[in-house]
C-alpha cells in the first residue's frame, strides 16, 4: 500500500515465536520385513533447532529402532501393524504423536503351477503369506499368460489352455500397503 508521500507499507513477515512445539511427519514409509529401511527423518517445527527424540509408548517394528537425532532405521524382521508413539523434546517444551508404521512380509508361497491339458478346463489357486490387508493379483510388466488363460484379482488361474508345451510366464501379488512379491512360473500343457 501507498500514503500520499508514495511510501510503500508491507506488511511484517509471520513469526513462529510464541508458536507450540510441533511434530510435523504424517506418515512413514512402508517396510518390508529383512530390507533396510531406509533412514527416515522425523520433523518437528517451532523449536530451537535442537530436538531430541524418543519413543514412549508402543513399539516398533522388531530390528528397528528411533535414534535420539529423531532419525527412524533398522532392518525390520516382524511384520505388522504398528503405532508408536514418538516424543520430541525441543528446549524446554515437548511434542507427542502416534504414527503408523506398516511392516509386510509378503511372499508367494505357490512356488510351481499344476500340468494342464490343452482343450480342457484348468483352475489353480495361487497363495501368499505375510501380506497385510487384501492382496491382489496381476500378470507381471512384459510377462503375458498362455493362450485361454485369465488371471482374476483374487489368485484364481483358470480357463481351457490352448497350445501344447511349456509357457513361462510371471505373477506379481500386491498387498494393501503396496508391497509386491512376484514369482516365474513354468506352466506345462500336455496334448490330450
Amino acid at each position: 500500500a501507498h500514503d500520499i508521500f508514495a511510501r510503500t507499507a508491507t506488511a511484517p513477515a509471520a513469526s513462529t515465536a510464541g508458536a507450540p512445539l510441533i511434530i510435523v511427519t504424517t506418515a512413514l514409509p512402508v517396510a518390508r520385513v529383512g530390507t533396510a529401511y531406509l533412514p527416515h527423518a522425523l520433523v518437528s517445527a517451532n523449536g530451537d533447532g535442537s530436538p531430541q527424540w524418543q519413543l514412549v509408548s508402543g513399539s516398533l517394528p522388531a530390528g528397528m529402532e528411533l535414534l535420539a537425532n529423531g532419525t527412524l532405521q533398522g532392518t525390520p524382521t516382524t511384520s505388522g501393524i504398528f503405532t508408536p508413539v514418538v516424543r520430541v523434546q525441543d528446549g524446554t517444551e515437548q511434542a507427542d504423536k502416534t504414527l503408523t508404521l506398516s511392516c509386510s512380509d509378503l511372499q508367494i508361497t505357490t512356488t510351481s503351477l499344476a500340468n494342464a491339458a490343452s482343450g480342457q478346463s484348468y483352475q489353480q489357486s495361487l497363495i501368499t503369506s505375510g501380506g497385510l490387508g487384501a492382496v491382489t493379483w496381476s500378470v507381471a510388466a512384459g510377462s503375458t499368460l498362455p493362450p485361454g488363460l485369465t488371471l482374476d484379482p483374487a489368485g484364481q488361474l483358470s480357463g481351457i489352455p490352448a497350445a501344447i508345451g511349456t509357457l513361462a510366464f510371471s505373477l506379481t501379488a500386491t498387498d494393501s500397503v503396496g508391497i509386491t512379491a512376484t514369482t516365474a512360473y513354468q506352466f506345462i500343457v500336455l496334448g490330450t
